[in-house]
């Protein structure tokens, strides 16, 4: 009995000390947080671009720096354990509209 519990009581610190987080992972999740990183990255490029052309009004400079705190946000979130697919799914939906904007201040 104290092998089983010694058995499993490893088992728990593996699992929380990340040791064993692929075994039981949300293929969904997975997916879902390598589409974020990839919208992230993607945003970043167009707000580096959309920073450096030069043709960004004063005020659109503003709206950018609270873009990249937000965007900087979303890394953040993205990096942390425990994410659920929901919020994969809500961070999804933000990157995607921060996205369209540099988009289109960086189209001009």
């Amino acid at each position: 009995m104290k092998r089983y519990a010694a058995v499993v009581f490893g088992l728990v610190v593996l699992m929380f000390a990340g040791g064993m987080q692929n075994a039981w992972a949300d293929p969904a999740l997975d997916q879902c947080r390598a589409q974020n990183s990839r919208i992230h990255a993607e945003t970043m490029q167009l707000f580096q671009r959309a920073r450096a052309s030069g043709r960004i009004t004063p005020q659109e400079t503003q709206q950018l720096i609270a873009m990249e705190q937000r965007l900087r946000q979303i890394a953040a979130n993205l990096a942390r354990g425990g994410l659920t697919l929901a919020e994969c799914r809500a961070m999804t939906q933000q990157l995607i509209n921060e996205r369209n904007v540099v988009a289109r201040m960086a189209a001009r």
